[in-house]
Protein backbone atom coordinates (compact mmCIF):
# COMPACT_ATOMS: atom_id res chain seq x y z
CA UNK A 1 0.00 0.00 0.00
CA UNK A 2 2.81 2.37 0.68
CA UNK A 3 4.43 1.59 -2.46
CA UNK A 4 1.42 2.39 -4.14
CA UNK A 5 0.82 5.49 -2.48
CA UNK A 6 3.98 6.36 -3.33
CA UNK A 7 3.33 5.90 -7.22
CA UNK A 8 0.22 7.58 -7.55
CA UNK A 9 2.25 10.53 -5.13
CA UNK A 10 4.90 10.22 -7.93
CA UNK A 11 2.40 10.35 -10.98
CA UNK A 12 -0.01 13.12 -9.28
CA UNK A 13 3.22 15.18 -9.02
CA UNK A 14 4.89 14.31 -12.57
CA UNK A 15 1.21 15.31 -13.92
CA UNK A 16 0.79 18.29 -11.77
CA UNK A 17 4.21 19.75 -13.40
CA UNK A 18 3.26 19.09 -16.81
CA UNK A 19 -0.13 20.81 -15.93
CA UNK A 20 2.20 23.78 -14.54
CA UNK A 21 4.18 24.08 -17.81
CA UNK A 22 0.71 24.09 -19.80
CA UNK A 23 -0.38 27.19 -18.00
CA UNK A 24 2.10 29.04 -19.60
CA UNK A 25 0.92 31.34 -22.68
CA UNK A 26 -0.76 29.21 -25.05
CA UNK A 27 -1.37 30.51 -29.19
CA UNK A 28 -5.00 31.97 -29.27
CA UNK A 29 -3.91 33.56 -32.76
CA UNK A 30 -1.68 32.93 -35.71
CA UNK A 31 -1.63 33.44 -39.38
CA UNK A 32 0.92 33.88 -42.48
CA UNK A 33 0.66 35.29 -45.76
CA UNK A 34 1.20 31.65 -47.28
CA UNK A 35 -2.49 30.43 -45.40
CA UNK A 36 -5.67 30.98 -47.55
CA UNK A 37 -7.39 32.17 -48.75
CA UNK A 38 -4.18 34.72 -49.66
CA UNK A 39 -3.09 35.19 -53.53
CA UNK A 40 0.48 35.96 -53.53
CA UNK A 41 0.58 38.81 -56.69
CA UNK A 42 2.47 41.41 -58.44
CA UNK A 43 1.94 44.80 -57.02
CA UNK A 44 -1.93 46.24 -55.94
CA UNK A 45 -3.94 43.77 -57.74
CA UNK A 46 -7.55 42.78 -57.41
CA UNK A 47 -6.19 39.23 -57.09
CA UNK A 48 -3.07 40.12 -54.22
CA UNK A 49 -4.95 42.50 -52.06
CA UNK A 50 -5.97 41.09 -49.08
CA UNK A 51 -7.87 43.44 -47.95
CA UNK A 52 -11.17 42.06 -46.50
CA UNK A 53 -9.28 38.44 -46.32
CA UNK A 54 -9.29 36.14 -43.14
CA UNK A 55 -6.30 33.46 -43.17
CA UNK A 56 -5.49 31.54 -40.25
CA UNK A 57 -7.03 31.65 -36.59
CA UNK A 58 -7.71 34.09 -34.24
CA UNK A 59 -8.35 37.10 -36.14
CA UNK A 60 -10.97 39.36 -37.75
CA UNK A 61 -10.56 40.53 -41.60
CA UNK A 62 -8.16 42.67 -42.42
CA UNK A 63 -8.70 46.48 -43.10
CA UNK A 64 -6.85 48.36 -45.33
CA UNK A 65 -7.21 51.82 -45.56
CA UNK A 66 -5.61 54.54 -48.25
CA UNK A 67 -5.45 58.11 -46.61
CA UNK A 68 -5.29 61.21 -49.12
CA UNK A 69 -5.03 64.91 -48.15
CA UNK A 70 -4.78 67.45 -51.09
CA UNK A 71 -4.20 69.79 -51.36
CA UNK A 72 -1.20 68.93 -49.70
CA UNK A 73 1.89 68.98 -52.08
CA UNK A 74 1.68 66.13 -53.53
CA UNK A 75 -0.84 64.25 -52.64
CA UNK A 76 -3.02 62.67 -55.16
CA UNK A 77 -6.11 60.33 -55.87
CA UNK A 78 -5.74 59.78 -59.23
CA UNK A 79 -5.76 56.02 -59.62
CA UNK A 80 -8.34 54.15 -57.43
CA UNK A 81 -5.89 53.43 -54.78
CA UNK A 82 -4.43 56.59 -54.50
CA UNK A 83 -0.81 56.90 -53.82
CA UNK A 84 -0.32 53.30 -51.96
CA UNK A 85 -2.00 49.69 -51.55
CA UNK A 86 -1.24 47.05 -49.20
CA UNK A 87 -0.97 42.94 -51.43
CA UNK A 88 0.31 39.54 -51.05
CA UNK A 89 4.32 40.31 -52.20
CA UNK A 90 5.72 37.14 -54.45
CA UNK A 91 9.29 38.96 -53.20
CA UNK A 92 11.24 39.59 -50.03
CA UNK A 93 12.53 43.19 -51.84
CA UNK A 94 15.95 44.27 -50.11
CA UNK A 95 15.20 42.00 -47.26
CA UNK A 96 18.87 39.19 -47.89
CA UNK A 97 18.98 37.09 -44.67
CA UNK A 98 15.90 34.55 -45.16
CA UNK A 99 14.19 35.44 -42.22
CA UNK A 100 11.52 36.60 -44.12
CA UNK A 101 10.80 35.03 -47.04
CA UNK A 102 8.12 35.66 -49.55
CA UNK A 103 4.64 35.36 -49.51
CA UNK A 104 4.51 38.43 -46.93
CA UNK A 105 1.86 40.78 -46.19
CA UNK A 106 3.08 43.95 -48.08
CA UNK A 107 2.12 47.74 -47.12
CA UNK A 108 3.62 50.38 -49.45
CA UNK A 109 2.91 53.92 -49.97
CA UNK A 110 4.43 56.29 -52.57
CA UNK A 111 3.38 59.95 -51.34
CA UNK A 112 4.85 62.16 -54.04
CA UNK A 113 5.48 60.86 -57.51
CA UNK A 114 8.89 61.91 -56.95
CA UNK A 115 11.31 60.20 -54.35
CA UNK A 116 12.99 63.38 -53.18
CA UNK A 117 13.87 64.56 -49.49
CA UNK A 118 12.88 67.75 -50.93
CA UNK A 119 9.86 67.91 -52.62
CA UNK A 120 8.18 65.14 -50.56
CA UNK A 121 4.57 65.66 -49.26
CA UNK A 122 4.39 66.43 -45.81
CA UNK A 123 3.55 63.93 -42.87
CA UNK A 124 -0.32 62.75 -42.88
CA UNK A 125 -0.75 63.99 -46.65
CA UNK A 126 -0.55 60.40 -47.67
CA UNK A 127 -1.07 57.14 -46.00
CA UNK A 128 -1.70 53.22 -46.26
CA UNK A 129 -2.89 51.43 -43.21
CA UNK A 130 -4.04 48.20 -42.99
CA UNK A 131 -5.70 46.94 -39.52
CA UNK A 132 -6.04 43.27 -38.21
CA UNK A 133 -8.56 43.06 -34.70
CA UNK A 134 -7.73 40.09 -32.25
CA UNK A 135 -10.86 38.29 -31.34
CA UNK A 136 -9.47 38.22 -28.33
CA UNK A 137 -7.80 41.10 -26.70
CA UNK A 138 -4.94 40.70 -25.33
CA UNK A 139 -5.11 40.53 -21.89
CA UNK A 140 -1.95 40.74 -18.59
CA UNK A 141 0.68 38.13 -19.57
CA UNK A 142 -0.35 37.93 -23.27
CA UNK A 143 2.48 38.81 -26.15
CA UNK A 144 1.90 38.91 -29.76
CA UNK A 145 4.68 39.15 -32.33
CA UNK A 146 5.44 39.36 -35.64
CA UNK A 147 8.46 39.47 -38.61
CA UNK A 148 9.00 42.76 -40.02
CA UNK A 149 11.53 43.76 -42.69
CA UNK A 150 11.48 47.44 -44.25
CA UNK A 151 12.45 48.94 -47.49
CA UNK A 152 13.50 52.63 -49.17
CA UNK A 153 12.19 55.04 -46.47
CA UNK A 154 12.05 58.76 -47.46
CA UNK A 155 14.70 60.42 -46.11
CA UNK A 156 14.81 63.89 -43.88
CA UNK A 157 14.70 67.61 -45.43
CA UNK A 158 16.97 69.83 -43.99
CA UNK A 159 16.64 67.54 -40.77
CA UNK A 160 12.76 67.07 -40.78
CA UNK A 161 11.50 64.09 -41.54
CA UNK A 162 9.52 63.41 -44.24
CA UNK A 163 8.75 59.65 -43.75
CA UNK A 164 7.33 57.66 -40.76
CA UNK A 165 6.63 53.55 -40.80
CA UNK A 166 5.12 52.04 -37.99
CA UNK A 167 3.08 49.12 -35.83
CA UNK A 168 0.40 50.16 -33.75
CA UNK A 169 -1.91 48.42 -31.75
CA UNK A 170 -4.98 49.72 -30.70
CA UNK A 171 -8.07 49.00 -28.58
CA UNK A 172 -11.26 48.12 -29.44
CA UNK A 173 -12.45 51.84 -30.33
CA UNK A 174 -9.53 52.13 -32.43
CA UNK A 175 -7.56 54.08 -29.85
CA UNK A 176 -3.72 53.87 -29.87
CA UNK A 177 -2.49 52.27 -26.89
CA UNK A 178 1.25 52.06 -28.36
CA UNK A 179 2.64 53.29 -31.46
CA UNK A 180 6.18 51.87 -32.12
CA UNK A 181 7.35 54.12 -35.23
CA UNK A 182 10.99 55.10 -37.08
CA UNK A 183 11.48 57.33 -40.03
CA UNK A 184 13.91 57.71 -42.77
CA UNK A 185 17.42 58.76 -41.45
CA UNK A 186 16.53 58.86 -38.16
CA UNK A 187 18.41 56.61 -35.33
CA UNK A 188 16.14 54.01 -34.95
CA UNK A 189 12.50 52.89 -33.40
CA UNK A 190 10.52 55.28 -31.35
CA UNK A 191 7.34 54.57 -28.90
CA UNK A 192 4.45 56.83 -27.63
CA UNK A 193 2.49 55.05 -24.96
CA UNK A 194 0.42 56.04 -22.12
CA UNK A 195 3.52 57.31 -20.67
CA UNK A 196 5.95 58.22 -23.28
CA UNK A 197 5.72 60.36 -26.43
CA UNK A 198 8.08 59.57 -29.34
CA UNK A 199 10.76 57.98 -26.87
CA UNK A 200 13.57 56.41 -28.61
CA UNK A 201 14.12 52.94 -27.87
CA UNK A 202 17.43 51.65 -25.41
CA UNK A 203 17.98 48.51 -24.80
CA UNK A 204 18.01 46.75 -21.80
CA UNK A 205 18.98 42.99 -21.61
CA UNK A 206 22.42 42.55 -19.48
CA UNK A 207 24.61 42.42 -22.84
CA UNK A 208 23.20 45.38 -24.27
CA UNK A 209 23.10 47.76 -21.36
CA UNK A 210 24.27 50.59 -19.69
CA UNK A 211 27.21 51.93 -21.74
CA UNK A 212 25.92 48.76 -24.46
CA UNK A 213 22.89 50.04 -24.69
CA UNK A 214 21.41 50.98 -28.20
CA UNK A 215 18.39 51.68 -29.85
CA UNK A 216 16.09 49.02 -31.99
CA UNK A 217 17.91 50.36 -35.66
CA UNK A 218 15.90 50.05 -38.76
CA UNK A 219 16.66 46.92 -40.54
CA UNK A 220 16.38 47.84 -44.12
CA UNK A 221 17.85 44.45 -45.41
CA UNK A 222 17.13 42.59 -42.79
CA UNK A 223 14.21 40.48 -41.24
CA UNK A 224 13.22 40.76 -37.79
CA UNK A 225 11.19 39.06 -35.12
CA UNK A 226 9.37 41.47 -32.50
CA UNK A 227 7.34 40.18 -29.74
CA UNK A 228 5.31 42.54 -27.36
CA UNK A 229 4.98 41.03 -23.99
CA UNK A 230 2.16 42.57 -21.02
CA UNK A 231 4.31 41.72 -18.03
CA UNK A 232 1.58 42.74 -15.22
CA UNK A 233 0.35 46.04 -14.08
CA UNK A 234 2.46 49.13 -13.66
CA UNK A 235 2.76 49.37 -9.46
CA UNK A 236 1.79 53.14 -9.49
CA UNK A 237 -0.64 53.02 -12.28
CA UNK A 238 -2.68 49.78 -11.73
CA UNK A 239 -4.94 50.56 -14.62
CA UNK A 240 -1.39 50.50 -16.64
CA UNK A 241 0.27 47.19 -17.88
CA UNK A 242 4.16 47.54 -18.39
CA UNK A 243 5.62 45.63 -21.64
CA UNK A 244 8.56 44.51 -22.92
CA UNK A 245 9.24 44.60 -26.48
CA UNK A 246 11.82 41.61 -27.73
CA UNK A 247 13.44 41.68 -30.92
CA UNK A 248 15.67 39.11 -32.80
CA UNK A 249 17.21 38.90 -35.90
CA UNK A 250 19.77 41.46 -37.01
CA UNK A 251 20.06 43.08 -33.66
CA UNK A 252 18.68 41.01 -30.57
CA UNK A 253 17.37 43.16 -27.93
CA UNK A 254 14.88 43.45 -25.32
CA UNK A 255 13.50 47.14 -25.02
CA UNK A 256 11.74 47.82 -21.57
CA UNK A 257 12.21 51.34 -20.87
CA UNK A 258 9.55 52.08 -18.40
CA UNK A 259 6.80 52.15 -21.08
CA UNK A 260 3.14 51.30 -20.71
CA UNK A 261 0.14 50.53 -22.11
CA UNK A 262 -3.52 51.62 -21.23
CA UNK A 263 -5.96 48.57 -19.99
CA UNK A 264 -8.95 50.57 -19.08
CA UNK A 265 -10.39 50.51 -22.36
CA UNK A 266 -10.15 46.33 -22.40
CA UNK A 267 -6.14 46.26 -23.72
CA UNK A 268 -4.68 46.07 -27.14
CA UNK A 269 -7.68 45.18 -29.74
CA UNK A 270 -6.00 44.97 -33.04
CA UNK A 271 -2.88 45.39 -34.64
CA UNK A 272 -1.73 48.07 -37.49
CA UNK A 273 0.61 48.26 -39.88
CA UNK A 274 1.25 51.49 -41.55
CA UNK A 275 3.56 53.47 -44.05
CA UNK A 276 2.86 57.65 -43.93
CA UNK A 277 4.48 59.24 -46.97
CA UNK A 278 7.16 56.29 -47.13
CA UNK A 279 8.60 57.36 -50.25
CA UNK A 280 9.03 55.81 -54.16
CA UNK A 281 9.51 51.66 -53.18
CA UNK A 282 8.95 52.03 -49.59
CA UNK A 283 7.71 49.08 -48.66
CA UNK A 284 6.47 47.54 -44.69
CA UNK A 285 6.53 43.31 -44.91
CA UNK A 286 5.09 41.29 -41.82
CA UNK A 287 4.49 38.04 -41.51
CA UNK A 288 3.89 35.06 -39.14
CA UNK A 289 1.27 37.20 -36.99
CA UNK A 290 0.85 35.21 -33.66
CA UNK A 291 -0.90 36.15 -30.68
CA UNK A 292 -0.44 33.86 -27.34
CA UNK A 293 -2.37 34.50 -23.95
CA UNK A 294 -2.38 33.20 -20.46
CA UNK A 295 -5.10 30.95 -18.92
CA UNK A 296 -8.09 32.81 -16.92
CA UNK A 297 -7.91 31.76 -12.87
CA UNK A 298 -11.43 29.91 -13.48
CA UNK A 299 -10.22 27.66 -16.50
CA UNK A 300 -7.16 27.00 -14.34
CA UNK A 301 -9.71 26.08 -11.18
CA UNK A 302 -11.46 23.69 -13.75
CA UNK A 303 -8.74 22.08 -15.08
CA UNK A 304 -7.67 21.53 -11.95
CA UNK A 305 -10.51 19.60 -10.80
CA UNK A 306 -10.36 17.73 -13.82
CA UNK A 307 -7.09 16.63 -12.96
CA UNK A 308 -7.72 15.86 -9.63
CA UNK A 309 -10.73 13.82 -10.58
CA UNK A 310 -8.58 12.02 -12.98
CA UNK A 311 -6.06 11.02 -10.39
CA UNK A 312 -8.48 9.38 -7.79
CA UNK A 313 -9.86 7.45 -10.48
CA UNK A 314 -7.03 6.23 -11.38
CA UNK A 315 -6.06 5.48 -7.49
CA UNK A 316 -9.22 3.35 -7.57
Amino acid sequence: MLQLRRVSTLTAAVAGLAFTSALHAAVIASDSASNSPYTSGSGDTATSEFNGLNGGAGFGAWVVTDTENPPATGATTSSPTGNGGAFITTSVGSETDGRNPAPTFDVYDNGNASSSSATGAALGSSIETATRPFNTAMTTGGTFSFVESLASLRGENAGVPTSQLGFELLDSSGNVLLNMYCYGGGPGFYLTDAVNTGLLTFSTDSAHSGSSSRAWTINSSSGDTVAIALTGPDATNPSNDDYVITTGGHEGSTFADGGEINMSTGGPAAFVIYDDNGGTGSDIRVNNLSESAVPEPASIALAGVGLSALLRRRRR
